[in-house]
């Protein structure tokens, strides 16, 4: 059982877990706190006030830590606060968590302990090397965000550094990433392809953004460092393996050092605030041309590519198995078993009460502790704050990691996983396949339960209709097939959306097709000169598919969108479409389409009955026009089946309109909706998708 809990609890709120600069910190933590017993909640809560949907989701983990639960907080205050002022985020944190002692990372905030690292020395040296030792003459410096502070710094010395020596720099030019591998990929574009600059150096504010412009240049078939430098700031261990040219940060020892400060302020061992800055230094590798020691063990990196991919296929494998069971006790019991091969052996999964304010209330749904389920008991309703409940909290001190289940605009609730590998991104993709798997069962689930209440509506509709006169059985006989053929047609639906054949698309990130099936030879008229998938995409939805393929690639979140295309017979079709990205060797090599033909699917979808009809005053000609209107027929196809001229089909589609008493297309969708509820009981969010199907654009 090992030794028990000293009895202190500690919080840490990080933006993200995913990088090695994450896991560094996370480690020293965790190590301190082994071996002083302590228990440490990592929360990932993304960043403060981010512009990304995704990312404010995570952000509703900040109100877990609860001074009920915590005896204090370490805040990596930088990570959290890439897209906010120091200010802003000194009182964010101060009236937040007033009541905790806290340990703050990266950036100095009054009143609050902090440990920080000398962001100018190390830089400076590793500047002057590049620009006096291998003689670079036009450098390009890749920032940080301006509101982050230690990014701030680093860019301070650049300009420093270049104005003392003026006199052996021909020309730079500064532009802002965000600290991520993705930023690191586009600056690289901007550079070369936008300013037209073509530097002996490019200069990056932290490894993360290196590693990114690393992989460009590969692409762009640029070597380094024979073509140009390429230095970063961090010396995370994949700088090692990719020899890169860097500044050495403790990261390690940030994270030790801020538990202990922390724990002597618990333990009233320190009564002032503490402030620590600790030292940077250059270290050199063949980045930038320097061969120094070979420090590289080729047997080492053999052995890490090989976890990677191990990592990787497993992890593709668990989301296949999630997303094709629909029980969630099944999927819980694939995703116990898959998380032990990380060598995982304790996790919990709690859900949100929803009778209850967003995350006030949660239930403990799966227990995993020391590779043993715990059997959990039903109704074991607890306050959120205590993160796992009582009875079932392990004797020993565990670092744990703390992420929110979540998927689109639903809120699930929250996983919390055991701290014991350096694989960061394994913790992220874990939680975002559990996400997505368990949104799909809560959306079966809501259909199941629609389907047996209309059931139920039916039986008690039919009880009620056997007491009314005999002169009323030929309507009750009626009013039963309507109702069995509102539920023929909806299980009619759910055969369409389980079984239709999907058009799957692999693009690399230009959007160039690498694979496409049959479904999708079938719709596209693929050549040797048009091969992008952006060639058969509708110019007016070009813009929004670029702006969603950003999105998939930023978030790491799937959605649903929808755009036009142009089929190989020159036909403009609709595909609903779902994007994820394709991981190899944990890098992004494209994206993964699976896009489903909406215009193939609009005859399934219910059309009014007869008593609809029998409200207005239609004739035989425009019932017919609105049944073809409705099967997503557009005037001229609708004139070219019944023989009539496009103006005679306007001109009936006015009279059904003013005949219903409305003005418009969306008026003529929301009259028949309010229409199909109130007289079935139809679910909304069925019919919005059939308003969606069967809409086209105004004639």
């Amino acid at each position: 059982m090992g030794l028990m809990k000293t009895g202190i609890s500690v919080g840490v709120i990080s933006d993200w877990i995913g990088s090695p600069y994450h896991i560094g910190i996370i480690s020293g933590i965790s190590d301190f706190a082994r071996e002083n017993n302590i228990e440490v909640f990592c929360f990932i809560t993304g960043r403060i006030n981010s512009p990304f949907d995704w990312e404010q989701k995570r952000n509703v983990l900040f109100n877990f830590p609860s001074p009920k639960r915590l005896d204090g907080l370490i805040i990596l205050t930088t990570t959290i606060s890439n897209v906010e002022d120091k200010k802003n985020v000194g009182d964010f944190i101060k009236s937040r968590y007033s009541d905790f002692p806290v340990v703050s990372i990266g950036m100095s905030i009054e009143g609050i302990s902090s440990i920080e690292i000398d962001n100018r020395s190390g830089f400076k040296t590793l500047l002057e090397h590049i620009i006096r030792e291998h003689k670079v003459k036009k450098i390009a410096f890749v920032s940080g965000p301006y509101t982050n502070p230690e990014a701030k710094t680093r860019y301070d010395t650049f300009m420093e550094t270049v104005k003392e020596n003026k006199n052996l720099i021909e020309e730079t030019l500064v532009v802002q990433g965000d600290f991520s591998l993705l930023s690191g990929r586009e600056v690289v574009k901007k550079i070369f392809d936008e300013k037209q600059f073509h530097p002996d150096a490019i200069v990056c504010a932290n490894d993360q953004m290196a590693f990114g412009v690393m992989e460009e240049l590969e692409y762009r078939k640029i070597e380094i460092p024979d073509d140009l430098i390429l230095t970063g700031f961090d010396d995370v261990d994949l700088s090692y393996e990719k020899e890169l040219t860097t500044v050495h940060q403790p990261i390690y020892e940030i994270g030790y050092k801020s538990l202990e400060i922390l724990f002597n302020i618990i333990n009233r061992k320190k009564t002032e605030n503490s402030f620590l800055v600790l030292p940077t230094y250059p270290v050199f590798r063949s980045s930038c041309g320097c061969s120094g020691k070979n420090e590289i063990n080729n047997n080492k990196i053999k052995i890490h590519k090989e976890f990677h991919e191990s990592y990787q296929e497993k992890l593709n494998d668990l989301g296949e198995r999630l997303v094709t069971e629909f029980d969630i006790k099944k999927q819980l019991e694939i995703f116990e078993n898959s998380v032990s091969f990380f060598g995982i052996d304790s996790f919990y999964i709690c859900f949100y009460e929803k009778k209850f304010p967003l995350i006030q209330k949660s239930t403990l749904k799966w227990a995993f502790d020391s590779n043993k389920r715990l059997k959990v008991e039903k109704h074991n309703i607890f306050d959120t704050i205590e993160i796992i409940p009582r009875d079932y909290r392990p004797a020993q001190a565990n670092t744990y990691i703390v992420q929110g289940l979540f998927q689109g605009d639903e809120q699930m609730g929250y996983l919390v996983l055991k701290f014991c590998l350096n694989e960061g991104m394994v913790y992220d993709i874990l939680r975002q396949k559990l996400s997505i798997a368990l949104r799909i069962s809560n959306l079966i689930e809501s259909l199941k339960l629609h389907s047996e209440n209309l059931e139920k509506l039916v039986k008690e509709k039919t009880q009620n209709l056997e007491n009314v006169n005999k002169r009323l059985i030929k309507e009750v006989e009626e009013r039963k097939k309507i109702e069995e053929k509102l539920r023929e047609s909806e299980s009619r639906f759910k055969e369409i959306a389980t079984f239709l054949p999907m058009i799957i698309i692999e693009t690399d990130f230009r959007n160039k097709i690498e694979f496409i099936n049959k479904a999708g030879m079938d719709l596209f008229d693929i050549t040797t000169d048009k091969n992008n998938l952006f060639d058969f995409i509708y110019k007016d939805d070009i813009q929004k598919v670029t702006n969603y393929c950003r999105e998939i690639l930023t978030n790491e979140v799937s959605t649903f969108t929808e755009f036009r295309i142009i089929s190989k017979e020159g036909k403009r079709l609709t595909l609903l479409s779902k994007a994820i990205p394709i991981v190899k060797n944990d890098k992004v090599e494209g994206l993964r389409w699976c896009c489903l033909n909406l215009n193939s699917v609009i005859s399934s979808i219910l059309l009014p009955e007869e008593t609809f009809f029998k409200k207005y005053n239609f004739s035989k000609r425009e019932k017919e026009v609105f049944k073809l209107l409705l099967e997503g027929n557009k005037v001229k196809e609708i004139a070219r089946k019944l023989y009539i001229s496009e103006s005679t089909v306007k001109s009936h589609i006015t009279s059904i309109y003013e005949e219903i008493g409305v003005k418009n297309k969306t008026e003529f969708f929301n009259k028949l909706r309010e229409y199909q509820l109130k007289e079935f009981g139809y679910e909304s969010f069925i019919f919005s998708v059939l308003s969606y199907l069967i809409k086209s654009e105004e004639e």
